[in-house]
């Protein structure tokens, strides 16, 4: 798997991560993923989900938020899972 070799053991915070869809797609790959958030709500359904996907995460509750974030989708033409395998391939690693 192409993904599988570039991605094996390397670390990923996926912060706001919403429904998980990005970290999940890395974690399936071989990724350490941690799913950050603000929303303890929102980690129990990530750690449902993954369960329910047979994938394992890390879970980090930001319980003190910050004064400044910096805003999703913050990479150049990423709308996609697609644009962002382009990306990662790019990477070379």
């Amino acid at each position: 798997d192409l993904y599988r070799e570039r991605l094996r053991g390397r670390r990923m915070a996926d912060v706001g991560p919403g429904l998980g869809f990005d970290g999940f797609f890395f974690a399936r790959h071989g990724a350490q993923v941690t799913f950050v958030d603000i929303v303890a709500d929102n980690l129990r359904l990530l750690e449902r989900l993954a369960a329910l996907q047979g994938l394992t995460a890390d879970f980090l509750l930001i319980e003190d938020p910050f004064d400044i974030s910096i805003p999703l989708n913050i990479l150049p033409d990423v709308n996609t899972i697609g644009d962002l395998a382009k990306k990662v391939r790019a990477l070379n690693l």
